[in-house]
């Protein structure tokens, strides 16, 4: 009988359409989709930062033409303080005489928060004003008062420690008090700078921080520093219930002798010569 060889059968390799490719595309997709989520959070996450960035770092000097915005403290139906003179004539004096010195220097450029006579219901307004029109810094001129009569000496305002461009304000400010001085004027708390604040219940107590509290407080300080959006400062130019301090700088030369100085700070916030 023949003998044969018998050839071992290999068994079919049964197939299941479909399983091998399925399960690899779909580690794929879910891969892909991994890697786009994740370059998303990044994107959003470089954007925030980016913002942050450009918010905390927008203000630069720059280089002239500088605009600079001037707020004739009260106006209109509001006259302000009175005293020997009246708050509004003083400022809108000096507003009009620093307008005048600024003009005359072509590496300025003159916007005013307010126009003369003009009644403006809150003083956030004004530095919404002054942004508006573009200004790289912002003015506030006041005069102070007191019934006794003794009261004396300029003091100004920047934004509190801890605001966006509080830092460059207390710079204008410290240039402020600085020409003020070497102009005469008797400096009043820490070097002519201080800190004002609204606080109680209702936020309607002013408090008086001398500039030496650097301290980081939560509470609203003057609306037209709130509002601003580049540097700027309140400045009390002196006292008008004192003789003397109106001779110095509320009135007549004294406004010339004011304006001069406000002049000078400017000048020197934006590191550049005065003409005068």
């Amino acid at each position: 009988m023949p003998t044969h060889t018998l050839t071992p059968i290999t068994p079919k390799r049964r197939y299941r359409k479909g399983k091998n490719k399925i399960l690899p595309s779909r580690v794929a997709i879910l891969v892909v989709c991994l890697l786009a989520i994740l370059a998303l959070v990044w994107f959003a996450v470089s954007q925030i930062m980016g913002l942050f960035s450009e918010k905390k770092h927008k203000y630069t000097k720059g280089s002239a033409p500088w605009t600079i915005g001037l707020d004739a403290g009260h106006g209109g139906s509001d006259p302000g303080a009175q005293g020997i003179v009246s708050e509004v004539d003083m400022t809108e004096q000096t507003v009009q005489k620093l307008m005048e010195i600024l003009q005359k220097d072509e590496r300025f450029h003159v916007v005013l928060c307010r126009e003369f006579g003009e009644t403006v219901e809150k003083p956030s307004m004004r530095a919404i004003e002054g942004n508006k029109q573009g200004a790289d810094l912002l003015l506030s001129i006041h005069g102070n008062s007191d019934t006794t009569g003794e009261g004396y000496g300029f003091e100004c305002y920047p934004l509190p420690p801890g605001r966006e461009l509080s830092e460059e304000s207390l710079e204008f400010a410290t240039y402020l008090a600085q020409s003020f001085e070497e102009m005469g004027a008797r400096l009043r708390g820490t070097e002519g700078i201080r800190y004002a604040y609204y606080e109680g219940e209702n936020e309607d107590v002013k408090v008086i921080r001398e500039g030496s509290d650097q301290q980081v407080y939560d509470s609203q300080t003057f609306g037209f520093l709130e509002y601003a959006e580049v540097p700027a400062v309140l400045a009390e130019q002196c006292f008008i219930t004192n003789q003397q301090d109106v001779d110095l700088f509320g009135q007549g030369e004294g406004i010339e002798r004011a304006a001069k100085a406000y002049y000078h700070a400017i000048c020197a916030f934006f590191e550049v010569e005065p003409l005068e």
